[in-house]
């Protein structure tokens, strides 16, 4: 008898292992998706990411893809900057960055928080990146400007919801 009981319980701990370190293991891909993302405006001369349809739908999710594709359609029709006029990882329209500070906070199963700090042309920038598990991976749900000028966009759907 406890023969069996040491084997329920072996077994019992063996499928419960990877059920335990799945909050670690989803913090480690979200931090592998923001250092990619950002290794991209690392450097002299780094190219960023352009945001073209497929990198938005990709990148972003769905809410807030749709808000970004709306605003660079609408600008584009109107021949007119957009209201998203710059890059919305950098929180500027040109940049310099040489390191890149990421930390990830799992905030669920498939939700995670990320905070990014740099320094972008001598000044200090700060975003948090709420994350959520989409379909092909990690996804960006909102970005939050926490060093941003005017508090009034503080985040990105504000900024491209504003009339």
């Amino acid at each position: 008898m406890n023969r069996r009981r040491f084997a329920c319980l072996a077994l019992a701990a063996l499928l419960a292992a990877p059920l335990a370190a799945r909050p670690a293991a989803a913090t480690d891909d979200a931090v592998a998706f923001l250092t990619d993302l950002y290794a991209r405006y690392q450097g002299p001369d780094a190219p960023g990411l352009p945001l073209d349809e497929a990198a938005t739908r990709r990148l972003f999710a769905p809410p807030l893809a749709a808000l970004i594709l709306k605003d660079a359609a609408q600008s584009a029709a109107q021949g007119e900057p957009g209201r998203l006029n710059g890059d919305p990882f950098v929180n500027a329209q040109d940049w310099q960055i040489d390191r890149v500070d990421i930390a990830v906070a799992p905030k669920g199963a498939d939700r995670a928080e990320g905070t990014v700090a740099f320094r972008n042309q001598d000044r200090p920038e700060r975003l948090r990146l709420d994350l959520a598990r989409g379909v092909g991976g990690w996804q960006i749900a909102e970005i939050h400007y926490l060093t941003a000028d005017d508090p009034a966009f503080a985040t990105l759907s504000r900024l491209l919801a504003a009339e």
